[in-house]
C-alpha cells in the first residue's frame, strides 16, 4: 500500500497519485478499529475488543452496504441481548448458551443481518461474571458493540462524503453486478 495523506482533493499517495478504492477501504478499517478501540476504552466499557470488532464487521466496500451492515448489526446486537437476559432469567443458568442460540436463530433464519444475534448472545453469558449483575454483562457489551459500529459507519459516512467522495458507491473489485 502506498503511503497516503490528505490533500484538498482528497487521500493522495506522498508520489501525488490520487488513493483508489482499496487505499481508502485499508485507511477506514483500520482507522475505525483504532478509533473504537480508544474511543471504548477512554469511556471505561469493560471490554473494549467488541467495539474494535464491531467497527471492523460493520465497515464494508460501499456505504450503502455499510448501512445495512451497521443496521443489522445494532438490530441483531439488540436482539441477542435481549434474548440473553431473557433465557438467563427464565432458565437460571441452565441451557442459557443453547435455549439464546436457538431464539436467535429462530429470528435470524431468512434474515442474514440478524445473524449477529446467534453470537452476541452467546458472549453475553459467556463474558458475564459470576461477581457482577447479569445486566452489567449485557449493557457491557450491547454498549461495546453499538458503540463500533457507530464508529464504523461514522469514519466511512466522512470518507464518503467529506474525504473521498468520489469512492463512497464504488465496489472495490469491479462492477458488483458480474
Amino acid at each position: 500500500m502506498r503511503p497516503l495523506h490528505m490533500t484538498s482533493t482528497g487521500w493522495c499517495s506522498k508520489w501525488g497519485q490520487e488513493a483508489g478504492p482499496t487505499d481508502e477501504f485499508v485507511v477506514r478499517c483500520s482507522g475505525a478499529a483504532t478509533l473504537a478501540y480508544l474511543v471504548a476504552s477512554w469511556i471505561g466499557l469493560p471490554h473494549p475488543v467488541w467495539a474494535t470488532m464491531s467497527a471492523v464487521i460493520v465497515s464494508q466496500e460501499s456505504f450503502s452496504e455499510t448501512q445495512s451492515s451497521l443496521r443489522g448489526r445494532i438490530v441483531g446486537t439488540i436482539i441477542g441481548v435481549v434474548t440473553a437476559v431473557a433465557v438467563h432469567a427464565a432458565l437460571a443458568g441452565r441451557g442459557n448458551v443453547a435455549a439464546t442460540v436457538a431464539i436467535c436463530a429462530v429470528i435470524a433464519r431468512g434474515r442474514p443481518g440478524l445473524r449477529v444475534s446467534m453470537w452476541t448472545g452467546p458472549i453475553v453469558i459467556l463474558t458475564a461474571q459470576p461477581s457482577s449483575p447479569f445486566l452489567a454483562a449485557a449493557s457491557g457489551r450491547l454498549s461495546e458493540v453499538i458503540l463500533g459500529a457507530q464508529v464504523g459507519g461514522a469514519l466511512h459516512w466522512a470518507a464518503a462524503y467529506l474525504w473521498y467522495p468520489q469512492a463512497a458507491e464504488q465496489p472495490l473489485y469491479g462492477n458488483s453486478q458480474e
